[in-house]
């Protein structure tokens, strides 16, 4: 395995497909002379996504190692406000009505 992060959110991102192929696979079929369900949108979507999750997997082994999997630390201070102000978003959000 030369680029270790590359295959395993590949391999997160195929088990959230599976998670949500089953959550697909509880909707209700289309009724009456619908031929398009539900379903068939985000199902499409769940298609494309196991593709570019295995094309990661693949891009993955071939890859050359990485050095440093940690970002620099800019970049680790941008994606901890983003989450911070992500969570300040929901929990006004949800106060505000």
């Amino acid at each position: 395995m030369k680029s270790p992060t590359d295959v395993v959110s590949g391999f997160i991102l195929l088990g959230l497909c599976g998670v949500g192929a089953y959550s697909v696979a509880t909707l209700p079929d289309a009724g009456g002379m619908e031929h398009v369900g539900p379903g068939a949108f985000p199902a499409g979507i769940l298609v494309l996504l196991t593709a570019l999750s295995l094309v990661l997997i693949v891009q993955g082994f071939r890859r050359s190692p990485v050095k440093v999997y940690w970002p620099e630390s800019k970049v680790f201070k941008k994606i901890l406000a983003f989450i911070g102000l992500f969570y300040l978003y929901l929990v006004t959000l949800t106060g505000l009505g």
